[in-house]
């Protein structure tokens, strides 16, 4: 994981990490200081493994995501700062059955109410779907109340191990309650398969995958739509029988690697 270029800033920023059975913990980042050769225990687990860690900074939102199609966005201030690296944490998810976390995003905060979210979620999709501005007699509120909306969206892919993508704003994930059951990320099928990756994308992005059979493929972000949340996805990557996609990297800038 990379640090911030300027290490003046560290001090501002925590660390969290999360794992396949829905428990997340936050530290700051200077307790990983002065790591040796040998490394330092990060976190103690029980019958789990550690599947994302990140920065953050207090004011952001959680969004972790299930290979069953669930998830949960919830703020960074509710969880508290430990001070131990050797403990295991607390509950992110409630997780159902054998479903279990696959990904983590540290993700911009969302403090605009349902009804905003809604109106500007129905404005983006017009002008996606049209080019053109909403006629504002359709009680629509002017374009420039969502300029302060549009710097803080984001637009979340959600990629499945039968290679079926999907992107989706951030807007469409609620904040909720951390420790809540979530909510569906993905229409799952026999014919989409487990949700694998979920991680935040810009339009001039490439995205790398690669499956359990050896191949890989790079595709342009730009070649999925952005729909809605609960829905099926389209096909990015034709597997072969029996073969799953196991791995999605984000590139970006001349194929720097940014999210896994």
């Amino acid at each position: 994981m990379a640090l911030p270029d300027d290490q003046s800033t560290w001090d501002d920023y925590d660390i969290v990490l999360a794992t396949s059975r829905g428990t997340i913990r936050r530290n700051s980042l200077s307790v990983f200081a002065n790591i040796n050769s040998k490394g330092k225990i990060a976190m103690k687990l029980e019958n789990e493994k550690l599947i994302a860690v990140a920065l953050c900074k207090a004011g952001m939102d959680i969004l972790i995501s299930t290979k069953l199609g669930k998830s949960v966005r919830f703020p960074v201030d509710s969880l508290r700062v430990f001070s131990s690296r050797n403990s295991v944490g607390v509950r992110a998810i409630k997780l159902l059955g054998d479903d279990e976390v696959i990904s983590m995003a540290v993700l911009n905060n969302g403090t605009s109410s349902v009804e905003e979210r809604d109106e500007y979620l129905r404005y983006s999709s017009w002008l996606r779907r049209t080019g053109e501005e909403l006629d504002l007699n359709q009680q629509m509120d002017p374009p420039a109340k969502y300029e302060e909306m549009k710097g803080v969206e984001q637009i979340l892919m959600t990629i499945t191990e039968k290679g079926y993508a999907k992107r989706t704003s951030s807007f469409e994930y609620r904040t909720m309650s951390r420790g809540a059951q979530g909510v569906k990320n993905l229409d799952m099928s026999s014919k989409n398969g487990k949700v694998i990756a979920v991680f935040p994308v810009n339009e001039e992005d490439d995205v790398m995958l690669i499956t359990d059979g050896g191949k890989l493929i790079r595709c342009p972000v730009s070649g999925v739509r952005i729909t809605g949340r609960a829905t099926q996805g389209v096909i990015f990557f034709k597997v072969g029988k029996d073969e799953k996609v196991v791995s999605a990297v984000r590139l970006i800038e001349n194929s720097k690697i940014e999210e896994k």
